[in-house]
């Protein structure tokens, strides 16, 4: 019983988490690539290289949207 209930669990856990993922990295990663503090490779895309102050409104959102919806 203990390796269909894991299954489960991954299925549910994919079904929950695969949509965030893909939201939040259309809605991010251009918010975080564009305008920002200089950075280069990867650290082009990460929440320090946000500069102005009005892009921070999409991270807050999307922790508000991801985290504040009502369960199902």
């Amino acid at each position: 019983m203990d390796p269909y209930v894991f299954v489960r669990f991954l299925r549910l856990l994919s079904r929950a988490l695969v949509p965030i993922w893909i939201v939040s990295w259309i809605v991010l990663l251009p918010i975080n690539a564009t305008n920002g503090n200089g950075e280069t490779l990867l650290d082009k895309f990460t929440f320090r290289n946000v500069k102005e102050r009005s892009k921070f409104w999409a991270h807050l959102t999307l922790a508000w949207v991801f985290n504040g919806e009502p369960q199902r």
